[in-house]
């Protein structure tokens, strides 16, 4: 069933439907509707305020069916083929299809109408500001920007003010620490007006359009950036709703709804921190307009004056910083004209090249406009660098010497005992670096909290070892670089060695005996399952043909390839999910893994992506080479890859290439959750296989 919703809370805004609500159907209605220069179809239904909220019950959203209560009939004839009109909302200009009564109700089903079909001659001509006094309200979408609360209520009030201190990237999440933030502080001043012509000829159809921004902005705008950071990002600061206005022409009104939605920005990269400002002061009358038989043009004057303030910074960087105000008009509700304006700042440095920094500042707009509402024979245009101006504001040629810049390694190589651990020295900082190295311990800050661990001098990359460290322990580790002019520090890092592993065994009904391991607060088995028989010593059903396998709905068992000779003792069995399902498969004080329990262990060992790599045997004795990616078994798993059945009956070729592990826990109906490592991923991969698949099993105690 489609969703009704109130008209005044969805419907398009349009024009103020000021009919006569006493006509009656007679000979007037075969000619149309002539006021001065304006003429208006005899079809038009201009349905007033008053008539509309008396009578209007609700409106589809998806069919744009209106409902009114039947006692609009008796003032108002609406039928097939008429253009109603209305200034509820946003405004509604929509055409009949039909009209049907039901009961106390008329249900009056619409489809799209244009301004040509409303309008056959008239001039719809404006220049509307759109200052403080017509805002009718603001949705802020992220912290750091508000406009001046002053202005508000003031209705003599002009431009508006916006004050902008905007964190952008924040590495650790954490405000109080400065050094990984990127930030936007300054003030962004702006004052639009629209402009807007549309002509229409009673034997030439829509003759011109004219759509165009005009504004004067103000941004002073300072970039702060810390260490290192790559990226490109956007946020929508803000949006702000104008109160809709209207155009009259002959008794249709046209009704045009203002937004602004501001946008703020960083795109680029930086090895060391930076501080650089500028001040843009510009006024600009731009747009777009069409003339019949001429098509699209654009129009645009442009006065510009530019400051800035000299960058502060260390090492090489590239950064754009931007405030983005994009004006859009709604006719009816329906989008209209658009523009957006870019204004920003961009710094290149490299301490490599002569000179090494350069500050540029620049302007970009954009506009377009969408003609649905307009006339259905006009082409929607779009002007890409409508507006479009760059200067470099200033340079310099002499090279910097400061603190060297340094990263930090991330710890991807660590046992239940020993990590290793490094660093980048990127640049020196102009002066030779004298000492490189880390600090690392179990707090973090480890450059005031830790050890320090001195790893030669000079530029590039350099690794060390740390050994007797304490199992299932988090560790924090920080680079470090030292020149004559200071010491600078990577980002901290951590990683949690592995737990200690603590071997022993256990026996099934067949007298298998199985290594056991323990992993964080979980104790596996370190070998694939290989019984015939339940814990309770009753069989359980050896399977050999492939028709026979396909037909299962019950437990059964095979060896891969049907050669237990060959792969039981290493390879273990491989079993369909009813037999997991009966609870009787692992040793008594053990189970088969729930789906959960599997997650258990793969977040233990830092997520699905590297859990592989920890759990796999390593070498290629087992494992199919010349690959087995990642491979470490620091957890003493030692998980080799018995291949799988599939529920057809055959065998997937896959044995020794790719594990397979079933879990307990269904995923449907037909099928159950399990786990997948190959020799050529370091990951541990979930997915759901049908019931009658023959997978390996690891059990795990209770």
């Amino acid at each position: 069933m489609k969703a009704k919703t109130p008209l005044f809370k969805v419907l398009l805004p349009v024009l103020l439907l000021t009919l006569n609500l006493s006509c009656k159907k007679d000979k007037v209605e075969d000619s149309p509707q002539k006021i001065g220069d304006v003429v208006i179809p005899n079809e038009v239904k201009v349905i007033d305020s008053q008539t509309w909220n008396k009578n209007f019950i609700s409106l589809d959203s998806v069919s744009k069916a209106i409902t009114f209560s039947k006692d609009i009939s008796s003032s108002q004839s609406v039928k097939t083929g008429d253009i109603i009109v209305s200034s509820a909302g946003e405004g509604l200009l929509r055409k009949v299809k039909s009209v049907s009564t039901v009961g106390n109700s008329i249900t009056v089903q619409t489809e799209s109408a244009t301004l040509t079909d409303a309008i056959q001659k008239g001039l719809i001509e404006f220049k509307q500001p759109l200052n403080v006094s017509r805002i009718k309200s603001i949705k802020y979408f992220y912290g750091g920007i508000k406009l001046n609360k002053g202005n508000i209520g003031d209705l003599k009030a002009g431009s508006q003010n916006w004050e902008i201190n905007t964190v952008l990237y924040d590495n650790d999440g954490n405000p109080s620490t400065t050094y990984d933030q990127i930030k936007l502080v300054g003030t962004f001043n702006c004052d639009w007006q629209l402009i807007g012509r549309i002509d229409i000829g009673l034997l030439e159809g829509l003759k011109e359009v004219k759509f165009g921004f005009e504004s004067s902005e103000n941004l002073d705008l300072q970039l702060i950036a810390g260490l290192q950071y790559n990226f490109e990002k956007s946020y929508k600061l803000a949006t702000v709703y104008f109160t809709p206005f209207v155009v009259q022409v002959g008794v249709v009104p046209v009704v045009f709804t203002p937004q602004l939605d501001i946008y703020a920005g960083i795109e680029g990269n930086a090895n060391g921190s930076v501080t650089t400002g500028i001040s843009q002061n510009i006024s600009f009358n731009a747009g777009m307009q069409y003339l019949k038989n001429q098509g699209w043009s654009p129009f645009t004057s442009l006065n510009k004056s530019l400051n800035f303030q000299p960058p502060t910074l260390n090492v090489n960087a590239g950064a754009s910083a931007y405030i983005k105000p994009e004006l859009s008009v709604k006719v009816y509700s329906v989008v209209g004209p658009y523009a957006n304006l870019k204004l920003y700042e961009r710094l290149d440095a490299n301490i490599l090249e002569t000179p090494w920094w350069k500050l540029n500042a620049g302007i970009k707009m954009n506009a377009g406009v969408k003609v649905d509402i307009l006339d259905k024979f006009l082409l929607e245009c779009t002007i890409n660098d409508l507006l479009k101006y760059e200067v470099m504001l200033s340079q310099s040629t002499t090279p910097p010497i400061s603190k060297p810049s340094v990263t930090t390694t991330n710890i991807t190589s660590y046992t239940s005992s020993s990590a290793t651990v490094g660093g980048n020295v990127v640049t020196e900082g102009g002066v030779a670096i004298t000492e490189r190295g880390v600090y690392w311990g179990t707090s973090s800050n480890p450059e005031t909290t830790g050890t320090k661990l001195q790893i030669g001098s000079g530029t590039g990359s350099y690794t060390s070892s740390l050994s007797g460290l304490t199992a299932s322990t988090t560790y924090y580790v920080r680079a470090y670089a030292t020149n004559s002019v200071g010491t600078a520090y990577g980002s901290q890092v951590s990683f949690v060695t592995t737990s200690a592993i603590f071997y022993g065994s256990v026996s099934d009904v067949d007298g298998n005996s199985y290594s056991t391991v323990t992993i964080g607060t979980q104790v596996w088995m370190a070998e694939n399952l290989r019984t015939t028989k339940y814990k309770d010593n009753t069989a359980i059903p050896l399977v050999t043909d492939n028709t026979a396998w396909f037909n299962l709905s019950t437990p059964g068992y095979c060896w891969y390839n049907n050669d237990a000779a060959t792969y039981k003792g290493t390879y273990g069995a491989l079993y369909n999910w009813y037999t997991v399902n009966t609870g009787k498969l692992c040793p008594t004080g053990w189970h088969v893994p729930t789906d959960a329990e599997w997650t258990t262990l793969t977040t233990y060992l830092g997520g699905e992506g590297i859990a592989g790599g920890k759990l796999k045997e390593t070498g290629t004795s087992h494992w199919l080479g010349p690959l087995n990616t990642g491979a470490t078994n620091t957890t003493g798993f030692t998980a080799v890859p018995g291949g799988s059945r599939a529920f057809f009956g055959a065998f997937d070729g896959g044995i020794r290439g790719i594990g397979d592990w079933w879990s307990s826990t269904e995923s449907s109906t037909a099928g159950a959750w399990y786990r997948i490592m190959s020799n050529f991923l370091t990951s541990v991969d979930r997915s759901d296989s049908p019931k009658r698949s023959g997978l390996s099993v690891r059990c795990v105690r209770d």
